[in-house]
């Protein structure tokens, strides 16, 4: 496969520490990237308001290039997404600082030693979602 979003330039994602899976993206952005066709996994969730939905997911990579952090997971979509959601799995390698009186958000790759540095799969910082090749 070897898709990649975007093809130039970085993307904005919204941190959702309420969502514990790995990566929600938009409908015609999982099938742009060709994760359709890799027979994806269904399952059903609840969301914070109480509502199921059915999703669907299949296996993606994201790229954090300033931070050398590439990470892989679960990416995950269901009718309606309308937004690009990291969960707790997708920023399980970094370090996240956050202030709301600025509107700021820090992240730094995890230092070695930690229970999440040890559990890296690749080295990276990120910026690209990757279909697997």
């Amino acid at each position: 496969m070897g898709r990649e979003y975007p093809e130039r330039g970085s993307v904005v994602a919204v941190v959702d520490t309420g969502f514990s899976g790995f990566l929600f993206v938009p409908r015609r952005l999982f099938d742009g990237l060709g994760l359709g066709e890799l027979r994806p996994r269904k399952s059903a969730a609840v969301l914070a308001d109480g509502s199921r939905i059915e999703m669907r997911g299949a296996y993606g990579a994201v790229e954090y290039p300033e931070l050398a952090v590439t990470t892989d997971g679960l990416v995950e979509t269901s009718e309606g997404a309308s937004e690009i959601l990291v969960g707790i799995d997708g920023i399980r390698q970094l370090s996240l600082w956050m202030d709301c009186c600025s509107g700021t958000l820090e992240a730094e790759r995890c230092s070695p030693g930690s229970p999440s540095a040890d559990a890296a799969r690749k080295p990276g910082r990120a910026n690209q979602i990757r279909a697997p090749r």
